[in-house]
């Protein structure tokens, strides 16, 4: 999978979790989405952990600033 399927991944995930339909980049910071919560935080990486059957760690979650982060992640850990 490359990284742009994973992108397009990720996006149908937030979309899904967050119902929002705000245009995303690799550069969207995630703190500054609207409908970002904690909450939705979780169900978002949850949902993540089952689209792509990987598990996230901490040390990377932390890392997470931008949707990019969440897709070069996932990216590291397909291949």
């Amino acid at each position: 999978m490359d990284k742009r399927e994973i992108f397009d991944k990720t996006v149908a995930d937030y979309r899904e979790v967050f119902d929002d339909d705000t245009p995303l980049t690799a550069e969207t910071v995630l703190a500054d989405l609207k409908s970002w919560d904690s909450m939705g935080q979780v169900t978002f990486l949850a949902k993540l952990s089952k689209t792509f059957s990987v598990k996230l760690k901490m040390k990377d979650i932390v890392k997470f600033r931008t949707v990019g982060d969440v897709t070069d992640c996932i990216s590291e850990l397909l291949h």
